[in-house]
């Protein structure tokens, strides 16, 4: 009777000790097999038109304008089509996110204002003391483009520095730092404005 009774005790012991392993790791109640979420990036860089819509990205409502370098300037036309050039080291920065958003440019100690219509970039130049660049000068520049260097920035949201870069025809200025947040659908924020989407992706192994 003791033996039995005994037998039945060990079963029960038995029977509670699978109950307990599945409940801690077949369900994952342990909590130490379980995964972080995949991490997302994106998957290549994003290139912009520059128009109304998009210029806040480079005139963030926070902060001031952002000046991009051109180490040996840049060329557009006329409305005639005659060749442009400014030559030498020249900055260039929208100043404002207006329809007609104004601008700055200096070049050879001298600066130029103007306001910007689209449609590509044309630049109308309304005060000047850069020899090249006389107020009444239009010049249009095409393409006239944003590029951002998205290519593995993380999307979940959160904001980041990345280098951009803008492209005058075919001459790019240098790198300069702007504020991206690209969210889990790939939507792409520059300085609190949408500039566009970008594709993405889970880290392959992210995770462990």
């Amino acid at each position: 009777m003791n033996t039995s009774i005994s037998s039945s005790t060990a079963f029960l012991r038995w029977a509670g000790c699978l109950t307990l392993t599945a409940t801690l790791f077949g369900c994952g109640g342990g909590g130490g097999d379980s995964l972080p979420p995949p991490v997302t990036v994106a998957t290549g860089n994003v290139a912009v038109p520059i128009t109304a819509a998009s210029v806040g990205a480079l005139v963030p409502a926070s902060a001031t304008p952002t000046t991009y370098q051109f180490t040996s300037g840049f060329a557009g036309v006329d409305p005639l089509g005659a060749p442009i050039n400014i030559g030498g080291l020249t900055t260039f920065a929208f100043t404002n996110a207006a329809a007609s958003p104004t601008f700055k440019i200096t070049n050879g100690g001298g600066t130029a204002t103007g306001t910007t219509t689209f449609g590509s970039c044309t630049f109308t130049v309304t005060t000047s003391d850069v020899a090249i660049l006389p107020a009444g000068t239009v010049m249009k520049v095409d393409p006239c483009t944003l590029s951002v260097a998205t290519s593995g920035v993380t999307a979940d949201g959160t904001s980041s520095t990345q280098n951009s870069t803008l492209l005058f025809g075919t001459t790019s200025s240098t790198t300069t730092g702007v504020t991206v947040t690209i969210d889990s659908a790939g939507n792409v924020n520059v300085g609190g404005t949408d500039v566009g989407t970008v594709t993405v992706a889970p880290v392959t192994g992210a995770g462990g």
